[in-house]
Parts: structure tokens; C-alpha cells; sequence
């Protein structure tokens, strides 16, 4: 009889709308919370307005929280039908501003997550470093890998901060890979072609290229006209990145 003394003496403190759904729903308790649910209902002795009451507000509670299951469940089949149709190959025509930006931030999606889970924890450890200017670096990578996933999200909503701050992002790798560029060309302390701080050059010129690409679609009107960007938006945005990029220890 201890378990249903402690029912008891918890359902004094709940309301008549949370006995009435547990003697209507016995299926999802046990025996002893259901008696002890009903016991106390007619301890109350509620008069036939006041379980009404309480059952109507029983019931509009629970047709809200069915209303947002399944709206939760429409916004999950629709990212789901929108992804498939993203990279659907049979669709690979549709260049319409909307499948772009999910098709981008998809890509970089997929980058981002794989940078945090391989490359993330060397960077870490390079805060180590015996060099500052090498734990600079490893910092300043670390805060780039910070804000792509807000830059992303953002971007995904067509809001115009995503897209400033996405673009950001593109120019700095962009300048990035194209600085990385001449060290291919000229012998160096620190850089040579069997650098391990190095990439292979025909990955770091496909990564420029690829950083090209990105921003020259980001900037194309269509996007643009999404996020409501303008064009003196997008002008001062690329040149305050491009100094800020140069301009980072």
C-alpha cells in the first residue's frame, strides 16, 4: 500500500485538469496512480461545472500538444522531401536560388562536420604550440569553426546576417588558398613541398577554385534577392572581408 500512499499524497498537489487526463488515459499509468488519481477526485467532490471545466481544459491542452506533434512531424517530412530534392540527381537542372542555398549549405555542412571531427582536435592541441604565431593561427581557425555553423544556419533562413556572415567566411578561405598559393613556388624555412603545415597544391588550387565558386554563386542576384542583400550591401561586405582576412595575425 506505500506506493499508493505516495500517489495519494502527490496528486493533493496537482490539479483537477492532471487527475482527470490520468483517469482518462489509464492505459499510460500504472493501476495503483490511476486509483489513487480517481480517489482523490472524489475527495475534491467537484461539482458537474467544475469537472467540465477541468475537462475542457484537459482536452484543449491535449489536442494542442497532438497540433504540435504533428506539426513537428510536417516540418520534418518537408526538410526531408526538401534535402532528397537537393541532391536528387534527376533534378540537377534546378538552379532556382532557393535549391542553391540548400545545396551550399548542405556542402559546407558536410565540411564544417568533418573539420570539427578531424581536424577540430589537432587544432586544439596546437594552442600548445611553443610558437605564437602558430597558436595564432590555431586560435583564429578555432573561431572560424565557431561562427560556420551560425553562418549556415542563418543562411539556411535567407536572413542577411547568415549571408554577411557566410560570405565572410567564403573570402577568408578564398584569400586564404590564394596566399597558400606562391609558398608552391619558392623555397622556405618553415614551408616546402614536404611541409606537414602544407596541403598538396593540386588540393589547395581545386580549393580556390571551389572558395571561387561558392562566393561567385552566394553573390548572384537570385540568393541575394532572397536574403535582401543589395548590391552596396554585398560591395562593402567583400571589401571589409577581404581587409579583415588580411588584416588577421
Amino acid at each position: 500500500m506505500e506506493p499508493l500512499i505516495n500517489f495519494a499524497e502527490y496528486y493533493k498537489t496537482i490539479s483537477d485538469e492532471e487527475l482527470l487526463k490520468i483517469v482518462y488515459n489509464p492505459e499510460a499509468y500504472q493501476a495503483i496512480a490511476v486509483a489513487a488519481a480517481r480517489e482523490e477526485l472524489n475527495s475534491r467532490q467537484l461539482s458537474e461545472e467544475q469537472l467540465a471545466s477541468a475537462n475542457q481544459a484537459a482536452q484543449s491542452r491535449a489536442a494542442k500538444k497532438q497540433e504540435q506533434t504533428q506539426d513537428l512531424d510536417r516540418k520534418i517530412k518537408q526538410n526531408t522531401r526538401l534535402l532528397l530534392d537537393t541532391i536528387d540527381p534527376q533534378q540537377a537542372s534546378d538552379t532556382s536560388p532557393e535549391k542553391m542555398i540548400r545545396l551550399i549549405v548542405i556542402i559546407l555542412g558536410v565540411m564544417w562536420l568533418w573539420n570539427t571531427i578531424q581536424v577540430a582536435p589537432r587544432t586544439i592541441d596546437g594552442l600548445d604550440y611553443p610558437s605564437p604565431s602558430l597558436r595564432r593561427i590555431n586560435m583564429r581557425s578555432l573561431v572560424i569553426m565557431g561562427i560556420a555553423p551560425v553562418a549556415l544556419f542563418f543562411f539556411w533562413l535567407k536572413t542577411k546576417p547568415g549571408w554577411v556572415l557566410l560570405t565572410f567566411l567564403l573570402v577568408y578561405h578564398l584569400l586564404g588558398s590564394i596566399l597558400t598559393l606562391p609558398y608552391y613556388f619558392q623555397e622556405s624555412v618553415y614551408f616546402n613541398k614536404n611541409s606537414r603545415f602544407l596541403p598538396n597544391l593540386m588540393f589547395t588550387a581545386a580549393m580556390t577554385i571551389f572558395w571561387a565558386g561558392v562566393l561567385y554563386s552566394v553573390c548572384r542576384p537570385g540568393i541575394r534577392k532572397l536574403t535582401t542583400v543589395s548590391p552596396a550591401t554585398m560591395w562593402i561586405t567583400l571589401a571589409v572581408a577581404a581587409v579583415i582576412s588580411l588584416l588577421l595575425p
